[in-house]
């Protein structure tokens, strides 16, 4: 949680720097703290004030599109090219089969600044002595918290925008509902 205040400081400050509004960045961080706060509750506990729900429908896209920017997957071609040089690093085989090629698919999925953090960890710690190729959870180990958190605010969000979205509909039936009668 703790980076989920640094990162809204941080974007605070790069806002007011690029010269949005305060109250702007104000309500990027009122909404993503709500979104933390409120994922899985009822869906009578979210936000009811008309405002205050387009409020947090108006920064949710740019914060959702931050949160998936984060988690961008790197090429698996990349990943490959960097697998067959940690093995050859190592000089340990390639696994046969598709084992690598699913082993290359699974890294590949993960943020490429994760990725690449994870396989500096296992270049510079990996036992040369075990003569095998790391697994996906020799890396995994490495990043496993900050993965966790970042799928987690990704989730948070959209979920979030979904359930707003949701109730911002059911207001505007109410509301034409209430003047047709």
């Amino acid at each position: 949680m703790q980076a989920f205040a640094d990162t809204a400081r941080a974007a605070l400050t790069l806002q007011s720097r690029r010269g949005v509004a305060i109250g702007s960045a104000r309500q990027q961080i009122r909404t993503e703290n709500a979104a933390l706060s409120l994922m899985g509750e009822p869906f009578h506990l979210l936000p009811a004030d008309p405002e205050e729900v387009e409020g947090h429908l108006t920064a949710l896209p740019m914060l959702v599109a931050e949160a998936s920017a984060r988690m961008r997957p790197m090429s698996p071609d990349r990943v490959r090219t960097l697998m067959l040089a940690l093995a050859n690093h190592l000089a340990v085989p390639i696994p046969p089969g598709e084992a690598f090629d699913i082993a290359v698919e699974i890294l590949a999925s993960w943020p490429e600044d994760l990725f690449l953090r994870a396989y500096r960890r296992v270049f510079e710690t990996f036992p040369a002595a075990y003569r095998r190729l790391p697994a996906c959870s020799d890396f995994h180990v490495h990043i496993a918290d900050e993965l966790a958190e970042r799928r987690g605010r990704l989730s948070a969000l959209q979920d979030f925008r979904m359930r707003l979205e949701a109730r911002f509909r059911l207001q505007r039936i109410d509301r034409k509902q209430s003047f047709g009668s």
